[in-house]
């Protein structure tokens, strides 16, 4: 009996450690992935990625996340990413975000997605779809679109004005 015992623990102990090395390895496993893998995944399957997981994410691979993957982000998702990854965002997935991820990000980050869209707008030369996150304005329900313009004069340009209005 002793030995069944001794047997038994052995394996539990086993399970323990092998299932730890399972989580240490993740993080590779989710970087090793390409572009047409991270597109692949379900909304829930971005949803129980580990903080670290998300964290391991290169800049291509959130890059090529759709704009549905980037909404089913949690919170704590989003709070978990890197300044490299936020920099990484498209103009198209920092529109996808809901409010909820806008508010759950912390300062440093939201000082980087505006910088982010800034550049977006250099590029493409187009106007009306800062946020405002700078000043923590924009988040508005109005709508017609308002909110406080980059300017904070309210005069935002582009149609809606650029208070990021109509966003979830």
């Amino acid at each position: 009996m002793k030995n069944k015992k001794r047997l038994f623990i052995f394996f539990v102990v086993f399970l323990i450690i092998l299932s730890f090395s399972d989580a240490l390895n993740a993080k590779d496993d989710i970087s090793a992935m390409t572009e047409e893998q991270i597109r692949a995944m379900t909304q829930d399957q971005i949803r129980v990625m580990t903080k670290d997981q998300i964290r391991a994410m290169t800049k291509d691979q959130i890059r090529a996340m759709t704009k549905d993957q980037i909404r089913a982000m949690t919170k704590d998702q989003i709070r978990a990413m890197t300044q490299e990854q936020i920099s990484a965002l498209t103009q198209d997935q920092i529109l996808a975000m809901t409010k909820k991820q806008i508010r759950a990000m912390t300062q440093e980050q939201t000082k980087t997605m505006s910088e982010v869209q800034n550049r977006n707008q250099n590029e493409n030369n187009t106007s009306g779809s800062d946020l405002s996150l700078n000043s923590g304005e924009g988040n508005s329900t109005d709508s017609n679109g308002g909110g406080s313009g980059a300017d904070g004069s309210g005069n935002g340009s582009g149609s809606g004005g650029s208070g990021g209005g109509g966003h979830k």
